[in-house]
């Protein structure tokens, strides 16, 4: 049995963060892409759930020389 995806939707803005653990089977959406911006300390996102989707978001590296997406034994994501 599937479970109900939760959709967690970030209006346009600069978020400051370490890392946004996602663990849990969810849709995260930014408002627009050039304009919802994770800004990262830490790696930024941190997956480790299966059927996680990500869209419209921009991801840069702060204070840290990496950020991004991992992706830790993910068997099913979508765009990632």
């Amino acid at each position: 049995m599937m479970q109900q995806m939760e959709i967690l939707f970030l209006y346009t803005a600069e978020y400051i963060i370490r890392v946004f653990w996602l663990n849990k089977q969810i849709k995260l959406i930014g408002e627009n892409r050039d304009n919802t911006i994770i800004a990262a300390t830490g790696y930024a996102i941190n997956i480790t759930a299966n059927n996680v989707e990500i869209l419209q978001f921009t991801i840069t590296a702060l204070s840290y020389p990496h950020a991004g997406i991992l992706a830790h034994e993910v068997e099913k994501s979508e765009h990632l």
